[in-house]
């Protein structure tokens, strides 16, 4: 076995090791939960049909800014109710704390390519916020 393959068969097995996690599953409940409800699901093909509508009019070079209000308006009241809906919010937090996880695993990889120890990567030091980090250069 080359030392490729040894390391691609540690990534599979960090991969699966991550489907294993509480945070991966809660995702995938959560995602699962949004996909069979139904009104929920109802919700996003409003929404959809909304937007197309309104990219329609404006790509046809709508100017009546009061149907393009009550367009617009349209949409973001589907949004809301969307962004709303206690699963959808379940759903975000879910994915957020994954992201977070993945984020990690990215920050060690990242750190031992530059040649740093791996081992020294701290995870608190990732936030949404770069100001003053040296880790991903994301």
């Amino acid at each position: 076995m080359t030392d490729n393959d040894k390391i691609l068969n540690m990534a599979c097995s960090l991969a699966s090791a991550i489907q294993l996690d509480e945070r991966y599953t809660r995702m995938i409940q959560c995602r699962d939960e949004c996909d069979r409800d139904a009104a929920l699901q109802l919700l996003f093909e409003q929404y959809g049909r909304a937007k197309s509508e309104l990219e329609q009019e404006i790509s046809a070079g709508q100017d009546d800014e009061k149907i393009l209000a009550q367009l617009n308006a349209q949409v973001e009241r589907s949004y809301e109710m969307i962004a709303g809906s206690q699963k959808i919010t379940d759903y975000q937090q879910a994915n957020d704390q994954l992201s977070q996880l993945v984020r990690s695993i990215q920050m060690i990889i990242a750190a031992a390519v530059r040649g740093e120890d791996p081992s020294a990567v701290q995870e608190s030091c990732c936030t949404t916020d770069c100001c003053g980090c040296k880790g991903c250069n994301t």
